[in-house]
């Protein structure tokens, strides 16, 4: 049973679809990964997407996710997520974020050093 699953820099990588029922942790970090709307992983709790060049938006839901890390990311919008068991979000020198507006259930601890967020 795959359970903790670290593609970090793989450069190439861009894309990556498939489920993992057991996987609990997924660092993309320093890959190309463009969307993980295709990636099914019901037991997931922390996604490292840490300077992921080409990820502009973050949609799906996530229902065991507490640990999010977008840290030096393009992202821009957050606003059709949904974490309703989320702890802490990583945003350090998001630079490109303007919207935070997803859906998270808990109190969250946010890291937002270097953000330029318009919208939370």
């Amino acid at each position: 049973m795959l359970e903790n699953m670290s593609l970090d820099s793989c450069s190439e990588i861009s894309t990556l679809a498939g489920k993992f029922n057991n996987l609990v942790l997924l660092d993309l970090a320093y890959t190309k990964i463009e969307s993980i709307s295709d990636v099914i992983a019901p037991m997931l709790q922390r996604l490292i997407l840490e300077d992921c060049s080409e990820i502009v938006t973050l949609s799906g839901h996530s229902n065991n996710l507490k640990i999010l890390d977008l840290t030096d990311t393009p992202i821009k919008s957050l606003s059709d997520f949904w974490a309703p068991m989320l702890q802490t979000l990583n945003m350090i020198a998001c630079s490109e974020i303007e919207n935070l507006a997803g859906q998270f259930d808990n109190q969250i601890l946010l890291e937002l050093s270097y953000s330029n967020i318009v919208n939370c």
